[in-house]
């Protein structure tokens, strides 16, 4: 059951985020590959033009969390090609009501497999790094705080007992940035 972990924070599992169309489309990715993931592309492609519709952003972040976290091959092999850079565009683009969206996708996309969720997916540190770049620090306080929400989201997914040393670092890696955001030039 998603999520593993608990937390009473809404604002990571989105409100209309649906982990059962996220199975869905982690489950045809992984039954048919390269098939679904090509017939994915262009509608994924085409909802970056439609920032202002949360629906489509939701379905959007649905499909991406589904693919993430499928380890299929053939997402595996497209990672560095379209997919990391569509994601990250997806990062920057979400408006405020569809920001929980995008975490909740995150969240899943990072989310430990199996029924106690102790098993890593395999693009785990990937989508862990493109969260951790998706903006840089002289972005506005907008994007800032946006990307806090989404490593939030990631962070609350890693279970300290299974964290590798990349994870270890990873979350160092936020401590420092956070810390060093204290002195941002935001009035916040």
């Amino acid at each position: 059951e998603w999520p593993h972990t608990r937390t009473c924070d809404n604002d990571m599992q989105g409100e209309q985020f649906s982990p059962t169309f996220t199975k869905l489309f982690k489950r045809l990715v992984q039954k048919f590959g390269s098939v679904v993931l090509k017939l994915l592309r262009d509608p994924l492609e085409g909802v970056l033009s439609a920032s202002e519709d949360r629906g489509k952003q939701c379905i959007a972040a649905e499909i991406m969390a589904g693919l993430l976290h499928s380890d299929a091959e053939c997402v595996i092999s497209a990672w560095e090609d379209w997919i990391c850079p569509l994601f990250k565009r997806f990062l920057v683009l979400p408006t405020l009501d569809s920001a929980s969206e995008w975490a909740a996708c995150i969240r899943f996309a990072v989310g430990g497999k199996g029924k106690c969720g102790n098993r890593m997916p395999i693009l785990r540190p990937k989508i862990l790094q493109c969260v951790a770049n998706c903006v840089s620090e002289k972005s506005s306080t907008t994007l800032i705080a946006r990307k806090l929400m989404f490593l939030r989201a990631a962070l609350v997914e890693l279970l300290p007992s299974y964290s590798l040393p990349e994870e270890i670092t990873f979350q160092s890696g936020v401590l420092k940035e956070v810390l060093s955001l204290l002195n941002h030039s935001a009035p916040q």
